[in-house]
């Protein structure tokens, strides 16, 4: 019976540390996880927990001794392992050389203390009532972040009643944008396809020169470049929120996201985040985002390619080139969820170090996996109906989310990937070299493919590196956004610097149709 006791005892002790990093997960995550992520953490916690409990059993049944001392060990390396990156920030991170094979180093050496501390009998009787208390209470802290974060984002009852539908009439005012006799209009004649290219985190021409001085840019000849082949740069272009999940939800709504009495923290608002705002979810519901309403209703064809997660698992029936094996393939492993959870290890290092230098493979790319790049520009050019025999008659229009300059992998200004992870400053003005010829290769095709296609080139937010260390700054610079933007010459007027994210949406969405463009006021950017 005691020996059953102690052995449960085990089991909890080993689940109390290895649901540690999952919760650490959800808590530095929880603005940004939705339903979808939220399930598969879920099923990885369920697959470890399992496979602890497997391993548990044959250490118990088979192991004559030190059962005990293996389990706690394997479960407490697990835990370590996501220490890494804490331990490597502590010592100076990528400003330091070796800081990944140091941090490597303390944590054996803080796994062989721990493995000589269990192994004294007597010390170990002590030390597992402080492993126990000490992991309870971690689990116990992290809970408590995660309720506050939780309940900072549900919204009071009196809150609900008051204001939801006031924010839902807010949010819909542009729903029907183009009126009855402009629909029956418009869908009597052929209408331009519409090309909306996002690059993610890509600042202004502006702000490229200010921090690239020592090649001396001319972004004249860049702007003079781009208009030879008609298309139009918006100078002083600013963003409306300064991060993907409201500045897309603001593109999707043909609208501002706020209004005066909501915030951030109101639940309402996340129901027009990106990219849950066009799940297949919400789409079942017939809960489109404004812009695919108003496509539809046109008899526009919405295609979508990109995001972290993937479109094939959000929404296979408009993500381009979708197959149901890629949508299993992408439910089983997400490599892209396994990336961002396994970044605090040196898993994925250890991986790369070892792949480079004995297997002589390409390094661990996860997002080359799954229909899940971090550049979906060739996605685009063999999958679209450019690329097929696809009937004239159906209009088109595509987002593709290009998940640089801003990606975590480097490419260097010929857009070679490079083996590097990580993204600094140099790196940066790298994937921005990278990015305008990427813009040059999409003009060429779109020019010889569908030379009368309205077309968008734009970022999502800026980026800041804190040059100044002043917030305002920071957030300043953040709004600068990358724009360019081409319209047919009836609709040339139309572009100017009031030309914000939003707008370049219904500017685009009128210059297709030829109707008026119903341009909004231009607000303030707000840091959300």
């Amino acid at each position: 019976m005691q020996k059953l006791t102690t052995n449960i005892k085990i089991f909890v002790l080993s689940y109390i540390i290895v649901t540690i990093p999952f919760l650490e997960f959800l808590n530095s995550n929880i603005n940004n996880i939705d339903r979808y992520i939220f399930n598969y953490l879920v099923s990885i916690y369920i697959l470890v927990f399992v496979s602890i409990s497997l391993i548990n059993y044959i250490f118990l049944k088979f192991s004559k001794s030190n059962s005990q001392i293996y389990i706690i060990s394997l479960s407490f390396f697990f835990w370590l392992l996501f220490r890494f990156k804490s331990i490597k920030d502590f010592l100076g991170g990528s400003s330091f050389k070796l800081s990944a094979e140091l941090s490597l180093i303390i944590l054996l050496f803080i796994f062989i203390f721990f493995i000589i501390i269990i192994l004294n009998e007597k010390i170990y009787r002590k030390f597992y009532k402080f492993l126990f208390l000490f992991f309870i209470f971690q689990n116990i802290i992290i809970l408590v972040f995660i309720s506050l974060s939780y309940f900072k984002y549900v919204d009071p009852k009196e809150f609900r009643d008051n204001n939801y539908q006031k924010y839902v009439n807010h949010i819909n005012k542009e729903r029907e944008y183009f009126s009855e006799d402009e629909i029956i209009s418009i869908k009597k004649k052929l209408n331009k396809n519409i090309y909306l290219f996002i690059f993610d985190g890509m600042t202004s021409l502006e702000m490229y020169k200010r921090w690239n001085a020592k090649k001396n840019i001319d972004i004249k000849a860049i702007k003079k470049r781009f208009l030879d082949k008609n298309y139009v740069y918006i100078d002083n272009s600013l963003v409306n929120y300064g991060f993907t999940n409201t500045s897309f939800g603001s593109m999707l709504q043909m609208q501002h996201l706020f209004t005066d009495g909501i915030t951030k923290y109101d639940k309402i608002y996340k129901e027009q985040l990106f990219p849950q705002n066009i799940s297949n979810l919400n789409f079942k519901k017939n809960k489109h985002p404004n812009l695919v309403y108003n496509l539809y209703k046109l008899d526009y064809k919405f295609i979508w390619l990109g995001s972290m997660v993937g479109c094939n698992i959000y929404n296979p029936q408009i993500c381009i080139n979708f197959t149901q094996k890629d949508k299993i393939k992408g439910l089983i492993i997400n490599w892209n969820i396994m990336d961002v959870f396994l970044e605090n290890t040196p898993l994925i290092q250890i991986y790369n170090l070892i792949s480079d230098y004995f297997l002589k493979k390409n390094t661990l790319d996860f997002s080359s996996k799954n229909n899940e790049r971090f550049d979906f520009t060739d996605e685009f050019l063999k999958n679209s109906h450019l690329s097929k025999n696809t009937s004239p008659k159906q209009n088109y229009f595509y987002l593709i989310h290009n998940l640089f300059p801003k990606s975590q992998y480097v490419f260097d200004s010929s857009c070679k990937k490079s083996k590097k992870k990580g993204i600094g400053f140099n790196d940066y003005i790298n994937n921005y070299d990278c990015t305008l010829k990427t813009i040059d290769k999409l003009i060429i095709f779109l020019e010889k493919k569908d030379p009368d296609a309205v077309v968008i080139f734009q970022s999502d937010h800026g980026i800041d590196f804190n040059e100044k260390n002043n917030n305002l700054e920071a957030e300043t610079i953040k709004s600068k956004i990358f724009n360019l933007i081409k319209v047919p010459k009836s609709c040339k007027n139309a572009l100017n610097n009031n030309i914000d994210n939003i707008n370049s949406i219904r500017l685009a969405l009128s210059c297709a149709t030829n109707t008026k463009p119903k341009l909004l006021e231009r607000k303030k950017p707000k840091p959300l």
